[in-house]
């Protein structure tokens, strides 16, 4: 199975990608999918760590030089940006609408109709009139309070579970044999892997200009590193 998470895309923005993850996950909100990790918040009410906690990254930004906060981040919004421009452009797209097109007449062929017309990405039970499964279930997960004052708490997200509906399978197993059938990710990979190609000509200059200042940030943190 090939893999978009590399280009900026998912198999799972189009539902499960193999026989076993829909029969096990259907179309189950992203949280409980077994390759997406959760972590686990801090939460404080406690003004001495929060003054540390800003103290060390202050300290932390301002040893990699005056502008390297803002370099990074700007990067993160040029990422954003691109994936953005990606999504819009890839719906946009001729060949992927007709990749669509093909998916969902095979579908139809399978037993399952969309009630709408238009582009989508994963069914929904709207989209086909069919009952998928409930709402996440929290299997565990200790009460919790907030911290009290002077106290600093580390929250660890709650085990979930996901049981899809018997229709929603056999949606799933359909849909992920049509899109095996269609050769549908690697030919939406080739397009996103096109699609960006001609967007990061657009961007070249402030990637360049963002490059720069980034190796300038490699150089000082391998100086620390070094004891330099």
């Amino acid at each position: 199975m090939t893999s978009l998470d590399d280009n900026g895309l998912s198999v799972y923005m189009f539902g499960p990608s193999t026989r076993e993850e829909a029969l096990q996950y259907g179309y189950s909100p992203l949280l409980v999918w077994p390759r997406i990790p959760s972590f686990p918040n801090v939460i404080a009410n406690d003004e001495a760590f929060e003054a540390a906690v800003a103290e060390c990254r202050s300290s932390s930004w301002g040893s990699l030089g005056e502008s390297a906060e803002g370099t990074v981040r700007a990067l993160d919004r040029l990422g954003e940006t691109l994936h953005n421009a990606s999504m819009e452009a890839l719906l946009a797209n001729e060949e992927f609408r007709r990749l669509h097109q093909a998916r969902v007449a095979c579908l139809a062929e399978a037993g399952f109709v969309a009630l709408e017309e238009g582009v989508w990405l994963r069914p929904s039970e709207e989209l086909f009139g069919i009952e998928f499964g409930g709402k996440l279930e929290v299997t565990s997960q200790e009460p919790v309070s907030g911290p009290a004052p002077g106290e600093v708490k580390v929250i660890y997200p709650p085990e979930r579970s996901y049981t899809p509906g018997e229709q929603e399978v056999k949606l799933a197993l359909a849909d992920v044999a049509c899109r095996e059938k269609l050769g549908f990710h690697e030919k939406v990979l080739a397009l996103a892997i096109e699609i960006q190609a001609e967007l990061m000509e657009e961007i070249e200059p402030n990637l360049q200009e963002l490059k720069i200042a980034l190796d300038d940030i490699l150089d000082t943190m391998r100086q620390i590193e070094g004891g330099g």
